[in-house]
Order: structure tokens, then C-alpha cells, then sequence
């Protein structure tokens, strides 16, 4: 059993090795923060050290060739799976433009080419968001909803069909008295067929604390926009400050 377990972990650390990709571009120090499994490779997506919102695209076949690199200026998002026959992988992400932000879709073909572009805006509200899910029959999106006239996000739900028509879309905000303002670090989910859930967090202000709190959320909800179920957690957490007393004068922050 022992001979057994040590040429399974010699096989798996061999296989790991295996997946070594490395990419480098002169004078660039790059940062790769998604990457997407295909059949015949992957998708890499790196942010280049020229800008924050400078982006290249990376398909690696499976013998660490590089199969195509596509530049991606001015757009912040992330790589997603795609259900549509004719795409390869999805893009979706944000971008600023006459002082508000849209949500865009970018559809890849298998040849690494723009497919379709999607463009999601409001005329007086900014939706950031760069989350999707395909379900198969439509793109269900996770984005965060800002009116210009105030800095209070909501979390915006929708979903648009493979033309970006809008199905339906649905608004959430855990207590609408609060001054909340919604992370970008939202996740969607499509754990069934017909089951989707979007979780989270709000970061609020407490007036009897001088640091930010923060209040998880998770909603659940069906492909078709029948909401089942809303509901939002506050987080336990602690704030002790040091006194005159104390001989390091030091705050600190439990949580």
C-alpha cells in the first residue's frame, strides 16, 4: 500500500509538472489573473504591467504552444464558458465611458476572433460588472448598479438572450435605508439546470465604529427570474482600541 501511494503521488507531481506554461514579453512584467480549460488548450488572461486595463488574451495549446495572443485595451473582466456552438469562450467585463460605466459581452470564435459584442448601459446609471453565466439558453449576468445622482450601490441581476435582448432583470438591495455600497468581489452560480445563486458582500457604516463593516448576502433564483429566496448575514466582528493606558498604544481589529 505504501509503494502504491508514493507512485500515485509521483505520478500526480509528474503530471503537475507537465502544465508548466510560461510567458514573458520584453519589457513587460506580466500578471495572470484568469485562466479558462478548454478541449485542445487554454485561455490565459494577463494584465500587462503598461497599464491596469491592459489585457492580452493567451490560447496555449496542450504541448505549450502558444496558439494565438489577442490584445484587449481598456476593458477590466474576466473569461468565461460559453454553451453557444459557434463560441469558443465568453469575456465579459466594464469600461468607463461619458462618466459612467456599461457592462460588455465579447463572444470568441475558436479562431480567437470577436464573434458578437454585447453593450448593457443605462442613460443614468453606470452597471460595472464582469460575471456571466451561459445557461444555454441566454447570458445571466452579476453586475453592480450605481445611479450617478449617489454613490449607493445595488446588486443587478438580468438576463439577455444570444442578441442581448433583456429577458428580465431584478434589483437587490438587502435594506434600503442603509448606506451600502456593493464588492466587487460578487460570484454567480449556475448550480443546476434551472437554479442560479449570486453571493457576496456590503460594506456599511456603523456609527458607533470608525471602521467599515461588512454584511454577506446570497440570493437564489431561477433561470427564467423567479426569485426563491433573499437574505443577508451580518458578519461577527469585534473592534478594540487600545487605551492611554495601554503601553503599546496600539488598536486592535477582531474579526
Amino acid at each position: 500500500m505504501k509503494w502504491l501511494w508514493t507512485y500515485y503521488l509521483l505520478t500526480s507531481l509528474s503530471i503537475l509538472s507537465a502544465q508548466n506554461y510560461r510567458i514573458f514579453e520584453a519589457d513587460l512584467d506580466n500578471i495572470a489573473y484568469g485562466v479558462l480549460s478548454l478541449k485542445d488548450g487554454y485561455i490565459l488572461l494577463v494584465r500587462n504591467s503598461c497599464d491596469s486595463l491592459c489585457n492580452s488574451l493567451y490560447k496555449i495549446g496542450k504541448n505549450n504552444e502558444i496558439i494565438y495572443k489577442k490584445e484587449i485595451s481598456a476593458l477590466n473582466g474576466q473569461v468565461f464558458y460559453s454553451k453557444n456552438p459557434n463560441c469558443e469562450f465568453l469575456y465579459c467585463a466594464f469600461e468607463k465611458r461619458n462618466n459612467k460605466f456599461h457592462t460588455r459581452l465579447l463572444e470568441f470564435d475558436y479562431t480567437g476572433n470577436i464573434k458578437n459584442d454585447l453593450v448593457f448601459e443605462n442613460a443614468n446609471t453606470s452597471i460595472l460588472g464582469f460575471k456571466v453565466v451561459d445557461d444555454g439558453t441566454g447570458y445571466i449576468f452579476n453586475t453592480i448598479k450605481r445611479p450617478i445622482s449617489n454613490k449607493v450601490d445595488s446588486v443587478y441581476i438580468f438576463k439577455s438572450n444570444y442578441t442581448g435582448s433583456i429577458l428580465w432583470s431584478a434589483t437587490y438591495l438587502p435594506e434600503d435605508s442603509a448606506n451600502y455600497l456593493a464588492l466587487y468581489d460578487t460570484d454567480i452560480t449556475l448550480f443546476s439546470q434551472d437554479q442560479v445563486s449570486v453571493v457576496g458582500k456590503y460594506i456599511y457604516v456603523d456609527k458607533n465604529s470608525p471602521f467599515p463593516n461588512e454584511k454577506s448576502f446570497l440570493v437564489r433564483f431561477s433561470t427564467s427570474g423567479q426569485f426563491f429566496y433573499k437574505d443577508y448575514y451580518p458578519e461577527i466582528r469585534r473592534h478594540l482600541f487600545g487605551f492611554k493606558s495601554d503601553p503599546y498604544q496600539v488598536t486592535n481589529l477582531i474579526h
